[in-house]
């Protein structure tokens, strides 16, 4: 029998790895999100945990020793599978940030240009 949570537990762990998150104790948000990640809900992907990966790959960057290309591509991966199968919606405008970051680590920056001017177009544009 394949291991799940609950709507419940998986709501407990997602706020858990937030307040991680936000206390930048990424190390065990990764852990959390990681695990949300292996046991998808039953929709499929985890659409938040995979964005929040992302993040923290790119925020892994910031620490001494680490590869700002593998870092970006680490972020790159899990954006793929936070949009997987999805056509892009307002709400995931903010993802198009991570990415455009991502792009620019990698020595992207036409994608990089191209997913800020997507988040430009999602959000409204200049007011």
């Amino acid at each position: 029998m394949a291991a799940t949570f609950s709507q419940q537990q998986r709501s407990s762990l997602h706020v858990l790895a937030y307040l991680y998150l936000r206390m930048g104790l990424f190390a065990r948000a990764e852990r959390i999100y990681a695990a949300l990640c292996a046991v998808p809900p039953a929709e499929g992907v985890d659409a938040k945990a995979e964005a929040a990966l992302a993040l923290i790959a790119l925020q892994d960057n910031t620490e001494e020793g680490h590869d700002a290309h593998e870092a970006a591509q680490r972020a790159l991966e899990h954006i793929r599978a936070a949009l997987q199968g999805k056509p892009l919606a307002s709400a995931d405008a903010p993802l198009l940030l991570v990415q455009a970051q991502a792009f620019w680590m990698s020595g992207r920056v036409d994608e990089a240009k191209a997913a800020i001017e997507k988040y430009v177009h999602f959000t409204g544009g200049a007011r």
